[in-house]
């Protein structure tokens, strides 16, 4: 993903896809503090390969620019095992490639919500301390979800590529 000028997390997502398969780019939309998950959604981007049923596509008001409504593929992750990653940037030059075992959570049965990108997660740890976490190791905005259990092979990406490793929930760090 690209339109905002991230190609750092375009080049991640790329990689992860082609890696591993079911991948998304997708962003932490806000905390459910009282449901211990945390809801993720963007514009309109979504792989639909993750989909746990068929997407469905809705014409997106776009008040931004001149351009023309969009069309999007409206849907949620899959339920089951993934992997939110994210790779960020050190003020050294280094980076640091955050790697969080989570649950996708079923989908909503709020109907309003059926015209959304959207999908809840569910980290190995509380939501505070996993955003405390996510936070003191750099996370960034824009990352990537992985669908199915995946953690031990997306961290050897960090060593393969010389990255600094944070997992998260797996309580290990390492350079």
């Amino acid at each position: 993903y690209a339109g905002e000028g991230d190609v750092l997390t375009a080049g991640l997502v790329g990689a992860l896809q082609r890696a591993f398969g079911r991948t998304t780019f997708t962003e932490i939309f806000c905390p459910d503090w009282k449901g211990n998950s945390l809801f993720l959604s963007h514009m309109g981007e979504i792989n639909p390969e993750i989909s746990a049923t068929k997407p469905r596509l809705v014409l997106r008001d776009y008040p931004f620019s001149e351009a023309k409504p969009p069309v999007i593929a409206a849907c949620a992750a899959e339920p089951g095992p993934a992997v939110f990653v994210n790779l960020s940037p050190c003020p050294e030059g280094d980076m640091t490639l955050i790697v969080a075992p989570v649950n996708v959570l079923q989908d909503t049965r709020d109907t309003t919500m059926k015209t959304t990108v959207r999908t809840w997660i569910r980290p190995c740890l509380p939501i505070a301390a996993f955003l405390e976490e996510y936070s003191r190791a750099g996370g960034t905005h824009h990352s990537a979800l992985v669908l199915g259990p995946k953690e031990e092979a997306i961290a050897a990406v960090a060593a393969f590529s010389g990255f600094r490793l944070v997992q998260i929930g797996s309580r290990r760090s390492t350079r």
